[in-house]
């Protein structure tokens, strides 16, 4: 149980990390993740960047994930 958890937020974190990186690095908006809040007096607002690379990353967590409980049934 603990080495496919292992296996699938590995997958996840790297795919995320390497897609944002993506993202800044050539200036792509649509890879890149920001955050931001502003306070006024008449309340606030609040504004976040794409959730692509968190999507990305799921794909990635899920298809490792398979790939590994596949590979180690024949085990």
């Amino acid at each position: 149980m603990l080495p496919r958890f292992l296996v699938s937020i590995t997958a996840f974190l790297t795919a995320t990390f390497a897609t944002v990186l993506i993202g800044h690095l050539f200036s792509v908006p649509f890879l890149q993740f920001h955050f931001s809040s502003h306070f006024t007096s008449e309340g606030f607002t609040m504004e976040m960047g794409s959730l692509i690379p968190i999507l990305i990353g799921l794909v990635a967590s899920f298809a490792a994930e398979k790939w590994f409980t596949h590979r180690n049934s024949y085990v």
